[in-house]
């Protein structure tokens, strides 16, 4: 993939993607006013949206973070916590991460089962973490 960045004009664009003979992508400079939509770079040849999904986030929990501090209390943490419970039930509800982490029990489990001998596999029913392993 190649990347360009701080390109001038469309134009510029628009020629880089033209002439790129693989996956490309291009960040136009914002201080010449170019504010791209996805629709336009792809238009104009892009393969690859780059979406800076993470800065949200940190901008939210250095809010959060700051809040603790100032209040010298957790109860902002527990506050935020409650909230999330509007999202439970629904595809925006991630709880807390899990659906993000790889290998999952489920996939540790079903690996074991495929590949290890039954005497070498974990006993998922008698352990401290039995509700968790199904």
């Amino acid at each position: 993939v190649i990347f360009y960045e701080g390109l001038h004009s469309w134009e510029e664009v628009r020629i880089a993607l033209a002439q790129t003979p693989g996956p490309a992508y291009a960040i136009p400079s914002k201080k010449a006013g170019l504010t791209p939509s996805v629709a336009d770079l792809s238009e104009m040849g892009q393969t690859i949206n780059i979406v800076p999904f993470t800065r949200p986030g940190i901008q939210e929990v250095w809010n959060l973070l700051l809040e603790v501090k100032e209040t010298g209390e957790l109860s902002p943490i527990d506050q935020y916590n409650a909230s999330m419970t509007q999202y439970e039930g629904t595809p925006n509800f991630v709880g807390g991460g899990d659906i993000f982490g790889r290998p999952s029990y489920e996939d540790v489990r079903m690996m074991e089962e495929k590949y290890l001998p039954k005497n070498l596999q974990r006993d998922y029913a008698n352990n401290a973490n039995a509700d968790l392993s199904r």
